[in-house]
């Protein structure tokens, strides 16, 4: 039973292998051009036949793509690689070429199909910059055109220079020397087929968004530019992206198509940022991303919060206390006194060693003579001022009363709206 089992096996592989030995190999039609000359050339290459002898070459013709196509020549001198097949009014014509040979198929399968046109022009679906380089992308028709056998990529910089060649299939490059992050980059793409014939370069090049930014050190807000995006027929809108460091990009806004710039607010001096800007198009997935700049922004620390909360008389003499945040950058501050009937109290010392809890002493007669109120007044390095809130001492008042009695008024200390 197992001895079968092997022989059938064997006998089918057998019999596959002799049907794939009796088959007229495929001959290539790798290109086919008209000059203008009232001829078009084909060119071709005939391979070995394992199967006989080859006989002849069929050509193929026809006005439509697919057909009906009759045969116009028949090569059979095998050694040629190419024909001449005279064509007048140099019109649109399509061919395809099959290996006659003596063999039991007899004849090969029909080779591609191609047109004496120059190979078609393939749009580029969008450009867009990636972890700092440029990436090309576009819909490859080759698989469906077989006219197609390259594409060239070309870079726009002093001159319109060709940067790389791919071989079809292929629907994607990554220029390794692009300068994204300095300039703006623009792009062409053009296909070639088997003669070395091109195509149209199109009229408008896919350019790269570019960013520049600037930091306001005072607004603390990052505001940024871009240049637009202009191969598309329009843009849906431009979205802001944002991430903090190094974690997931978030979009912070979808501005109109018009729209060059943006501002990043309330940036914080201890995070790393990276935003970028992409063109979203109007009826599909595409997106455009700009240059990505990356920034841990020099931000000017000002009064974030200014809480005056005591002012004790002692013995004529008082004791402020307040706090502010420790980082505030500040170029001076002052003790001022409500009726200005004492001179502010300079607080030069207390930013020069800045932290933030304070107390500060000052003695003066006027606690015996009525309650007194102050406030706290900061100017920062981006000449802003801060005022806290006003609050007043505690006052004891004394007097006798005819009755032989003392009569004492308590004016309790005051913060805020209650000062007057």
């Amino acid at each position: 039973m197992r001895k079968s089992i092997i022989s059938l096996l064997l006998l089918t592989v057998l019999s596959s292998w002799g049907s794939l030995w009796s088959q007229v190999p495929t001959p290539d039609l790798f290109c086919v051009s008209n000059q203008g000359d009232g001829r078009d050339t084909l060119r071709f290459e005939i391979p070995p036949v394992g199967c006989g002898d080859a006989d002849s070459l069929l050509i193929f013709q026809s006005n439509m793509p697919n057909g009906p196509f009759t045969q116009v020549v028949t090569i059979e001198n095998l050694s040629a690689t190419a024909i001449r097949i005279p064509n007048s009014g140099n019109d649109l014509r399509y061919y395809y070429i099959q290996l006659a040979a003596n063999c039991p198929d007899t004849f090969s399968s029909p080779s591609d199909t191609l047109s004496n046109a120059l190979p078609p022009l393939v749009p580029i679906d969008y450009v867009s910059v990636e972890n700092g380089e440029t990436f090309i992308r576009w819909s490859d028709p080759s698989p469906q055109l077989p006219k197609i056998k390259n594409y060239i990529i070309y870079r726009v910089d002093v001159g319109t220079e060709p940067i790389d060649t791919l071989a079809a299939p292929s629907n994607s490059y990554v220029d390794p020397n692009s300068a994204a992050n300095l300039q703006s980059e623009f792009y062409y793409l053009q296909t070639l087929d088997g003669c070395g014939l091109s195509g149209s370069l199109g009229n408008q090049p896919h350019n790269t968004l570019f960013l520049e930014d600037s930091i306001d050190p005072c607004g603390r807000r990052a505001i940024i530019n871009w240049t637009p995006y202009e191969a598309w027929d329009s843009v849906a809108y431009y979205g802001v992206y944002v991430s903090e460091n190094q974690g997931p990009a978030i979009r912070l806004d979808s501005l109109p198509p018009d729209a060059r710039r943006a501002v990043i607010p309330n940036l914080d001096a201890q995070i790393e940022y990276t935003y970028y800007v992409e063109a979203h198009h109007p009826d599909s997935a595409f997106r455009a991303r700009s240059n990505a700049r990356v920034r841990t922004p020099d931000i000017r620390q000002g009064i974030r919060s200014l809480n005056f909360w005591a002012a004790n008389v002692q013995n004529n003499s008082i004791e402020f206390q307040w706090e502010w945040n420790a980082d505030a950058e500040l170029v001076n501050a002052q003790i001022r006194n409500q009726s200005e009937t004492m001179a502010g109290i300079d607080l030069q010392n207390q930013i020069d060693n800045i932290q933030e809890t304070n107390s500060l002493t000052r003695p003066t007669s006027l606690t015996n003579e009525r309650p007194l109120s102050f406030f706290i007044e900061t100017r920062d390095s981006c000449d802003s001022l801060s005022r806290s809130d006003t609050i007043s001492t505690a006052f004891i008042q004394a007097r006798a009363l005819p009755s032989f009695e003392n009569e004492i008024e308590i004016t309790r200390p005051r913060v805020g709206s209650e000062v007057t």
